[in-house]
Parts: C-alpha cells; sequence; structure tokens
C-alpha cells in the first residue's frame, strides 16, 4: 500500500471513530441521566487500569519484532490471556467492593459485565496487531467501524429498553464478541489462537518503559470520574465526564494527526543527523495556532453548544467546559513530548516524570474537589502549567529551542485565539450571555470563527501563515484546473 493511501486510511480511521462515538455520545446523553453516566465515570479508571496492564507492550511488541515467528506469536497470546484471565476475575470481585465503597449497587453489575470482556480478548487483540504490522490498514478500519457501530447500537438499544448506566457495558461487551467473530471469519497473516508461555519474558520486557509510562497517564486521565463520585455524587462525576469528553475534541481532531506525524519526522531527521530544531518549532506553531483558537471558541461557547447537544440537564456542564478548556489549551503548548523524551533515550526520566506529575495531578484534583467541582475543574489548569514548565525544561536541551522561540510561538497563537473567539464573543453579547443560543446564530459561528482565523494569521503575522496561504494558492490552482479540464 502507498503512503498516500496509508495516510488515507489514517485519516479516515481516526475522524470516522470521532464521529461515530461523538454522534451516539449525543444520543446516549439524551436517554440517560448524569448519575448514569457518573456510574460509568467512576468505574472507568479501574477499567483503564486493568485494559492497560493486560496489553503492556505487547502492541509494540508484535508490530516491532523483527524475528516475529510461530513461538512469539503464541507467547504473546498466552501472556495476554494470563493477564487478561486474571485480571477479568479482579474485576468481577472488585465490583463487590466499588459498590460498597461508593454506596451505588449498580456499580458491581457493571463491573461484572466488563469483566467479561477481558476472557475474550486474548484472542482477538493480538491478531488485530498483526494486521497493523502487516500494514493493512484498510482491514483494521473496517473492523474497527464496524465493531464501533455495534457497540452503539446495542448501547442505544438497552438504553431505550431501560437498562439505564448498564447499557454503556453492554455495548462494549458487544464490540470484543463482534472483533472476535470478525477476526475468525477474516483472519489475519500469521493468525494465531493458541496460547504458549515460551517467550513470556521477552513478551513482558519489551517497551516496558514506555507501557508503564502510558498507564500513568491513562489513570490520572481518568481518575477525576472516581474521586468525583465518591466526594460528591454520582451526577457531578457524569457532567465533569460530559464536559471533559467534548475537551478531549480538540485534541482528537487536531493533535492526534501532529503527534502520529511527528515522530517519524523527528527520528529521520536524528538518523541523518540533521537538526530537530525548525521541525518541533513548527510542529508546536500548528498545534497552538489550531487548539488555541478552538479551545477559545468552545470555552466561550460552553454552554450554548453542551444545551444544543445534549440537552437542559447538562447545562451545568458548561462552566466546567470553559475551564477545562484553559487547561487543554496550556497543555497543547507542546506536542509529543513522550516520543521525544524516548527518541532521546530518556524512558526511565520520562516515567519518573509522568509519574510525579500524575501524583501532582491526582493529589490535587482529589483536594480541590472538596470545595467543588469547579475548583477542581480550576485546578487542572495549575496541573497544565506544572506539566508545560518540566516538559519546556526537559525537552530544551534535546530540541535547542530558545524561551524565545516559545514566547514568539505563544504570544501569536494567543492573539490568534483571542482574533478567533472575537465573533462567539460577539454573538453571547448580543444575547445578553444566555445559556442558549439559536441554531441558526451556532451554524452561523462555524465560517465566521473560520474565517476570523484566516484573518488573524495575516494579522498577527503567525509563523504557519505563509504554509496555510501556500497550501490555499496550491488548492485554488488545483481547482481551476480541474474546471478548465
Amino acid at each position: 500500500m502507498s503512503a498516500k493511501k496509508l495516510l488515507a486510511w489514517t485519516f479516515l480511521n481516526e475522524n470516522a471513530i470521532f464521529l461515530i462515538q461523538f454522534v451516539f455520545s449525543i444520543i446516549m446523553a439524551r436517554l440517560l441521566i448524569p448519575a448514569q453516566f457518573g456510574y460509568m465515570a467512576i468505574i472507568q479508571p479501574y477499567l483503564e487500569f486493568c485494559t492497560q496492564i493486560r496489553q503492556f507492550g505487547l502492541s509494540r511488541y508484535i508490530i516491532q519484532t523483527t524475528d516475529l515467528n510461530r513461538d512469539r506469536l503464541r507467547s504473546s497470546v498466552g501472556v495476554m490471556l494470563v493477564a487478561s484471565w486474571t485480571l477479568g476475575t479482579f474485576l468481577m470481585l472488585l465490583g463487590w467492593v466499588i459498590a460498597y465503597i461508593y454506596g451505588y449497587p449498580e456499580l458491581r453489575v457493571m463491573m461484572q459485565i466488563v469483566a467479561f470482556g477481558f476472557y475474550i480478548v486474548p484472542f482477538s487483540q493480538p491478531n488485530m496487531m498483526l494486521y497493523e504490522r502487516a500494514m493493512r490498514f484498510s482491514m483494521t478500519t473496517r473492523i474497527g467501524l464496524t465493531c464501533l457501530f455495534i457497540n452503539g447500537v446495542v448501547s442505544i438499544g438497552c438504553a431505550y429498553a431501560g437498562l439505564g448506566a448498564k447499557s454503556i457495558v453492554w455495548g462494549n461487551l458487544a464490540y470484543q464478541v463482534t472483533m472476535l467473530i470478525l477476526i475468525i471469519i477474516f483472519p489475519p497473516p500469521q493468525s494465531v489462537f493458541m496460547p504458549s508461555l515460551k517467550y513470556w519474558r521477552e513478551c513482558v520486557s519489551f517497551g516496558a518503559f514506555p507501557a508503564a509510562t502510558g498507564l500513568i497517564s491513562t489513570l490520572a486521565a481518568y481518575a477525576p470520574g472516581a474521586i468525583l463520585g465518591k466526594i460528591l455524587n454520582a451526577s457531578t462525576a457524569g457532567i465533569y465526564s460530559r464536559a471533559q469528553g467534548l475537551v478531549d475534541i480538540v485534541r482528537r481532531v487536531i493533535l492526534v494527526a501532529i503527534n502520529r506525524f511527528l515522530y517519524p519526522a523527528l527520528a529521520q531527521l536524528k538518523r541523518n543527523n540533521q537538526s530537530v530544531t525548525w521541525t518541533y518549532k513548527k510542529a508546536i506553531s500548528l498545534s497552538t495556532a489550531l487548539a488555541w483558537s478552538g479551545c477559545a471558541v468552545l470555552g466561550v461557547l460552553a454552554t450554548p453548544i453542551i444545551h444544543l447537544l445534549y440537552g437542559e440537564r447538562w447545562v451545568s456542564a458548561g462552566p466546567i467546559l470553559s475551564l477545562l478548556c484553559i487547561s487543554q489549551g496550556i497543555v497543547v503548548g507542546l506536542v509529543g513530548q513522550d516520543d521525544v523524551m524516548f527518541l532521546a533515550g530518556h524512558d526511565k526520566k520520562t516515567f519518573l516524570i509522568e509519574l510525579s506529575l500524575a501524583c501532582i495531578s491526582v493529589v490535587s484534583f482529589f483536594v480541590w474537589s472538596h470545595f467543588s467541582v469547579l475548583y477542581a475543574a480550576a485546578g487542572r489548569s495549575i496541573d497544565s502549567v506544572i506539566f508545560l514548565t518540566v516538559y519546556a525544561i526537559c525537552l530544551r536541551p534535546i530540541l535547542h529551542y530558545s524561551w524565545q522561540d516559545l514566547g514568539h510561538i505563544y504570544s501569536r497563537s494567543m492573539a490568534l485565539a483571542a482574533i478567533t473567539a472575537m465573533p462567539a464573543i460577539t454573538a453571547l453579547a448580543h444575547y445578553h450571555w444566555a445559556n442558549t443560543l439559536p441554531f441558526g446564530v451556532l451554524m452561523a459561528l462555524v465560517p465566521l470563527s473560520g474565517f476570523a482565523w484566516l484573518a488573524g494569521l495575516k494579522i498577527v503575522d503567525h509563523p504557519i501563515y505563509e504554509d496555510v496561504a501556500s497550501i490555499f494558492v496550491a488548492t485554488t490552482q488545483l481547482i481551476r484546473t480541474r474546471i478548465g479540464d
């Protein structure tokens, strides 16, 4: 498959997954109340912890190992089987404990339903990695989207049937079952289902630090739901999770594409003994230009957007969303920091940094949650400032940028974000800062904000202005050529 086709399938996969999840989340938010979403937010950290442990470095092992013979493949299945079945049993028992601690009996049943999925994964996940190893992204896209569609249909059907929060986990289980069925029907090259433990040490040790770093980052990201569910209540946890889900749109739509191609580009420059400074500064310029402007508009229109998408019962998530947009904006001041650190050989250092930052983040959120959810959301910005400062100091000797370079980029991206948000601010002021805006006004703000962003690039003389202008000119010429033909 050519590079263009690989890029096309990757783009399709990422954006199609996002679109399907986004549409289904809107429907589910109309069917379930905040407390029922809160139940899922409470158990999410425990599920993510077990998920990360289950696939501890195995994906990297299957994709990157040079001599991936039959025994090594069977060993990857064996290691995942032992880990998954152990963790599945652990989740079964943990459900009783979590339900007792939080006082919500529904949590026990939800944990037990999810646990069944852990008994299925060892036979499907390693085979999906074989598709990626073979660069058959068209198959991973088709299988992934089919599973995601079944997940949404089952979840919505169960919600209509009155199963409440359990409808979410029934959808997750349907996802795992569908994937296994599709893998059996359409097996990848070298597909394997029989386990072995011959190379178990090699499987477990492969990519240990990157996997551990990912585990810590994941726990820190999902911890707020469990904390809010205990200190405040399930409804607050659910409302916070909806706000966090909208903020994640910025990361999914903008940063995933940048991070996906930044690491290979930097690795190639390093192999050729070329400077990586210019490329990284260009990546920061692009990420802050897009993400800061997106966060600014989303933060300003937080309450009207939530009211439009999710309904009146979720309006209290608006102020939380505005605060989280500030936090998200600060975080994207640097991109691909983990990959850069790993590329420079600082695996252990990266792990220790992530561990320290995760502890600070969780403890800080725990403390602020005792005051209110708004205090907790605002405290995330302090954590983000610490994150940005630490990594800016650590990356500077590797990437050789100056503080003046960052200041130049950040100042122009901040000005650009302010210009981009002006149409939204004007509309809200016109409607006296109401919680809702007419649908037509919200739709009109999309192109208006886009035009403001394009004009802002020129006004502030942003570092990516020339790149955007050249793309616009090339696209215009191509259209004229096609029309002429």
